[in-house]
């Protein structure tokens, strides 16, 4: 790495056989860069592990950093969203006065609640002390100056906008209401905002079985349907409650991201470009060919029945 301020220092980034870092996974699976988490929602736990192996003696002599020096494995992620939040993970320290392989094992804990759209997990080896000084120019001097990194991202919803879903008790609710699988609740301006602030699903807590089967990552057949069915109903009550609104027109400029927004895209996908007024009659006229587009667009049980 060169730093701008510093004398240029030999980093570890050109070779292969000072560190090995084992990929990310999540849960089991091994985190793939660029690839979405499957079923991630805003009260997912997304617990990141990874081991790393260094090779001191091969870093001291590509570094040129003598045995006094202390370098600092550390971890954190970043989030990219409307608002880019972040934070360091754990990581710990690596005497170089060691000859023998180090193995470690990483772990990060990002908050689901605080990120949206796309995350980084980021991995750095720094210098943390110096010690001993050394003759070398090329050696780093600085605290913190990094000498080898690597980084991962992760989609959690791609570019489309995802609201928030939560387990809740229903026992407050009226009568057969208790029993109900889930609802949607969109707020007053539900449809220019966006869909973390304007709607919020609910999963009715007492219904385990449902609940599993929704936040399962690697779903069973059951809970495959189960996911199938959620997304549709899900799908198939916000296009008819936008429909229903007189508000929701050809005209109405809804900002990037918003749920207005992405409805009628949803909409142009399924019908063409056609005004709403016309998908509004054609849902009154032929409601049952209205209803079979949307469990195409939806995939509806593809490949489970």
């Amino acid at each position: 790495m060169r730093s701008p301020g510093f004398p240029p220092f030999e980093d570890l980034s050109e070779t292969d056989d000072c560190i090995d870092a084992a990929a990310w996974t999540l849960g089991t699976e091994p985190v793939v860069s660029g690839a979405s988490v499957r079923g991630w929602d805003y009260g997912m736990p997304l617990r990141l592990s990874r081991r790393i192996e260094l090779f001191p003696s091969r870093i001291r002599d590509i570094t040129h950093l003598r045995r006094s020096a202390v370098l600092r494995v550390v971890t954190s992620w970043k989030g990219h969203a409307a608002v880019a939040l972040g934070a360091r993970g754990g990581g710990f320290d690596l005497a170089l006065a060691m000859d023998e392989r180090v193995e470690h094992e990483l772990i990060l804990e990002v908050p689901s609640s605080q990120v949206a759209e796309r995350v980084e997990v980021l991995t750095a080896v720094t210098l943390h002390r110096r010690g001993v000084d050394t003759s070398s120019p090329l050696a780093a001097r600085e605290p913190g100056s990094i000498l080898w990194r690597d980084s991962v991202t992760l989609i959690l919803e791609g570019k489309l906008p995802r609201p928030p879903i939560l387990s809740v008790d229903f026992s407050k609710l009226r009568g057969a209401e208790r029993t109900a699988a889930w609802y949607v609740w969109t707020g007053p301006e539900w449809l220019s905002q966006h869909p973390s602030t304007g709607m919020t699903i609910y999963i009715n807590a007492d219904r385990q079985s449902l609940v599993r089967a929704l936040a399962a990552r690697e779903p069973t057949p059951f809970d495959a349907a189960i996911q199938s069915v959620f997304m549709h109903d899900i799908g198939r009550s916000l296009i008819d409650r936008a429909l229903d609104d007189d508000d929701f027109t050809d005209d109405m400029d809804y900002p990037d991201g918003s749920s207005g927004k992405s409805l009628r895209s949803t909409l142009i996908s399924l019908f063409g470009h056609q005004p709403l007024g016309q998908m509004r009659e054609l849902r009154k006229r032929e409601p049952e060919s209205f209803a079979r587009t949307l469990q195409a667009r939806h995939k509806f049980l593809a490949g489970l029945l």
